[in-house]
């Protein structure tokens, strides 16, 4: 019987009963057509069934076993309600500041009331529910962003149109306090003053939203 024949009938590689037999018979030359005899035969089956065929003095090599802590399963890190509802009071809050001026907006806009109430819920209303409903694709957060940005301009133009003098025209005496300290006119200041309010409450909605967005 040879090499090959063997590896056949036990479902091995040639080349792992090839090995075998070099270390078993280590002055004598083997190929996968060689015929095998008595003896190599039963150095085979008794490596099989128990390895007879190796030193008793052997020493016995135990495998170091090395954890990795990258492979390790990670626990899921739960996120405290607490935090979850500050991110959503801070989110919310500046919408209800803003509802005022998105009605006001809306009601010069659309010369209706109820059509501008309906315009106030939707704008007011819809970013934070997206954030809230857990949304994640591009296209609704984009929205959301368009929908503080469209608040923010509400509130501009709320907050330099009242710092102006509104119908009368008359700046506030609190615009021309600040004019007198920075020695500028009233329309650039008015503006300056509305826009930093106006950017500061939608940068506040936009770090609640981002941050929501870890959960």
């Amino acid at each position: 019987m040879t090499i090959l024949q063997i590896a056949e009938s036990t479902g091995k590689r040639p080349e792992a009963i090839y090995m075998k037999l070099r270390r078993t018979f280590p002055g004598v030359s083997f190929s996968k057509n060689s015929e095998l005899d008595s003896a190599h035969l039963a150095a085979l089956q008794t490596d099989k069934s128990g390895g007879a065929n190796k030193p008793a003095n052997a020493p016995v090599r135990t495998p170091k076993i090395q954890v990795y802590a990258d492979v390790l399963p990670k626990q899921p890190v739960s996120v405290p309600k607490k935090r979850t509802a500050i991110l959503g009071l801070l989110l919310a809050a500046p919408t209800a500041a803003s509802v005022t001026n998105i009605y006001t907006v809306a009601l010069a806009i659309t010369q209706e009331e109820g059509t501008a109430v309906l315009y106030t819920i939707v704008l007011a209303c819809s970013a934070l529910g997206f954030t809230v409903a857990n949304f994640r694709s591009w296209l609704t957060f984009s929205l959301s962003a368009l929908l503080i940005a469209f608040e923010s301009f509400c509130n501009l133009s709320r907050l330099y149109h009242g710092l102006m003098g509104g119908v009368s025209g008359n700046p506030t005496r609190f615009l021309g306090t600040v004019t007198e300290i920075f020695n500028s006119g009233s329309h650039g200041t008015a503006l300056i003053i509305a826009g930093f309010s106006a950017l500061m409450l939608a940068a506040v909605q936009y770090a609640a939203i981002f941050e929501l967005q870890k959960r």
